[in-house]
């Protein structure tokens, strides 16, 4: 038996399977702190939620706790926390989203340099990575970064540090934070100089597959796990998806649609833009292209919340505004939405709050801009969807997440894409499903992932529709062209700011 965990910002799942049935699947919530308008996580509360959910899996399944002989993580990346020689948590978890270290992004580009950076991890630059987190705990956090510390830079990274007193990582993880150069796939040893950085504080790097050992006695008897359980590096959230949705080859196109979202595919070659992102495969070597938004799902809860004044935002209201969104002709009568609340991160970089409604007249409601929410981060997933394949027709995707519960948002999105939108079939998480093909893999009971593919079937078949395809063709070209004049409205409050 194979027990996964993925460790998500909002809750932990850990889930039994055999092979790649789910026998149990428990789930505690993760808390989320806010000071100074910043939120951030603490990792002894990953830590507990992980042996709450262990417990409740003792009590309800004890047999099947008793039968597990593998565990693999998966959970969100780019994360950065310092723990001490016992792997002890001595600073809160700043969050991949986290953006308090501008400051700290700027010293690191003056001195090492924008262009070299990019070029070192094949993406574009920004406060979000684990590099800028690191120097702004070295100057608020003295007490503790003076201590004898390592550093964790994705949440499984810590549980598996605990299990096993290893300290690893994942390349998919590690692609993410700053801190590796992809040229080589290791450390990249000339911004650890300009940080003046041991390597021997940051996590070893491993594949996905690689056994990193059992699980210490003591720790396993303290879970009430058995005794000699495998620890299997895993992946990052991305990594373990893109198994989880089945794009096992290059060109296989999947989208995450949940409180944000992502398109990705595995592929051979990096991204030719630095628009899209371009993270290591789960072995490191090759990799996984991916374009996100960070306005998905919790634009529906915030429109649901704020704007209709619902006092509940549960599975009956959302039916409710579906059906009554669902009336409404595609494009919504002109009105569009730039679904960036909170920024973006690409195609654009948005790094404030620029959402907002165009076209807005006395005739519209709030089923119409609830329509228009769904549409407008379909037209973000399309411009990201372009990008990554430089205009290249898309057949088919597979859509996983909880936005392809939706009865509408699929086929909006397959008339937006023009392209089938498969709904999987799925009885758990993408991460969790791919965290025990990676587990499989792991122990040799399969040799390849492509042996993996009959689990994958489609629940749901959503076809574009001709005469939709072409209003969404006329909404999207509307669409870019407010999205470029805010690129050049902001591209010019920089160089504003820059000259004074």
């Amino acid at each position: 038996m194979i027990l996964t965990v993925d460790l998500g910002t909002t809750s932990i799942k850990l889930v039994v399977f055999q092979d790649t049935k789910a026998l149990y699947i428990g789930q505690q919530p993760i808390p989320t702190y806010q000071e100074d308008g910043i939120s951030y996580q603490r990792a002894d509360d990953w830590w507990k939620a992980f042996s709450d959910t262990l417990a409740a899996l003792q009590k309800e399944a004890p047999q099947l706790l008793a039968s597990i002989d593998t565990l693999c993580s998966t959970g969100q990346m780019q994360d950065c926390l310092l723990v001490d020689q016992q792997g002890n948590p001595i600073s809160e978890v700043l969050l991949y989203s986290d953006g308090r270290a501008k400051e700290q992004f700027q010293w690191i580009m003056d001195r090492y340099g924008k262009k070299d950076l990019q070029a070192a991890t094949g993406n574009q630059p920004d406060a979000l990575l684990s590099v800028a987190k690191y120097l702004w705990l070295k100057e608020h956090r003295a007490d503790q970064f003076n201590q004898d510390h390592r550093l964790i830079l994705g949440a499984k990274d810590f549980i598996n540090l605990r299990l096993t007193g290893k300290s690893y990582t994942d390349y998919t993880n590690a692609s993410t934070t700053g801190f590796l150069d992809s040229r080589t796939n290791q450390w990249n040893r000339r911004l650890l100089a300009c940080l003046e950085l041991d390597e021997f504080r940051l996590p070893r790097l491993a594949e996905a597959t690689d056994v990193l050992g059992v699980v210490k006695d003591a720790t396993a008897d303290e879970l009430g796990l058995p005794r000699g359980t495998r620890v299997i590096n895993g992946s990052g959230d991305v990594g373990a998806s893109t198994m989880g949705a089945g794009a096992f080859h290059f060109g296989d196109v999947y989208c995450y649609l949940g409180t944000t979202g992502w398109l990705a595919c595995p592929s051979l070659e990096p991204a030719k833009t630095p628009e899209i992102y371009t993270l290591s495969q789960i072995d490191g070597k090759s990799h996984i292209l991916a374009g996100a938004v960070l306005n998905a799902g919790k634009l529906l809860e915030w429109f649901l919340t704020n704007i209709g004044m619902e006092k509940q935002v549960n599975s009956q209201i959302y039916a409710q505004y579906e059906n009554q969104a669902e009336a409404i002709a595609p494009g919504c009568h002109g009105l569009l939405f730039l679904p960036f609340l909170e920024g973006e991160r690409s195609p654009i970089k948005v790094d404030r709050n620029r959402g907002c409604f165009i076209n807005l007249g006395t005739d519209s409601n709030r089923w119409q801009l609830y329509r228009a929410i769904l549409e407008g981060v379909g037209f973000s997933l399309k411009h990201n969807l372009d990008t990554m394949l430089n205009g290249k027709k898309l057949a088919k995707l597979n859509l996983i997440g909880g936005g392809s519960r939706s009865r509408l948002w699929p086929q909006i999105l397959a008339d937006i894409l023009d392209a089938e939108v498969h709904v999987l079939d799925m009885d758990v998480g993408a991460p969790s499903l791919g965290a025990a093909l990676i587990g499989l893999k792991a122990v040799g009971k399969v040799d390849d992932f492509s042996e993996l593919a009959h689990c994958f079937t489609a629940a749901k078949h959503y076809v574009p529709v001709s005469e939709r395809v072409s209003t969404y063709k006329a909404a999207y070209k509307d669409y870019r062209q407010h999205v470029d004049a805010l690129c050049e409205r902001l591209a010019g409050n920089e160089s504003d700011e820059g000259g004074g």
